[in-house]
């Protein structure tokens, strides 16, 4: 018997954001119902070859949909987290970049997509 697997990795696609989007919504919803605080955590994993640019394109999209769902859902951001990714390259990237054109890169894009109207953001750095 054979047997095949397949990573999602940096074809992410509209729907697959969409639905882990509507998902961390709902658990978030979910959580401020039951009287506890949401840590909302949008991650775009560090795995693989992608270049910072493919990451920060990611990281923006889902942000946007991520923030849209909890909109949506009528999440009370002043009462939830934020734990996305830091924006870098791929593990496996040929490129390597300076940790400074990472955390650039990061303040950008938060910047940029997150909502001023949630209470805090962390930044889980990871550079190795």
């Amino acid at each position: 018997m054979e047997s095949r697997f397949e990573n999602w990795g940096w074809h992410a696609s509209e729907l697959a954001i969409q639905e882990n989007a509507v998902t961390l919504a709902r658990y978030a919803t979910i959580c401020q119902q039951a009287g506890l605080v949401p840590i909302v955590e949008p991650e775009v994993l560090c795995d693989g070859t992608h270049s910072l640019e493919t990451c920060q394109n990611v990281t923006e999209r889902v942000l946007a949909a991520t923030y849209k769902a909890c909109n949506d859902h009528n999440l009370y951001l002043e009462g939830s987290l934020l734990k996305p990714n830091m924006v870098t390259a791929g593990m496996q990237c040929p490129t390597k970049i300076h940790s400074r054109t990472g955390c650039e890169a990061t303040v950008t894009t938060f910047t940029k997509n997150s909502s001023c109207c949630c209470s805090g953001r962390y930044i889980s750095l990871r550079w190795t």
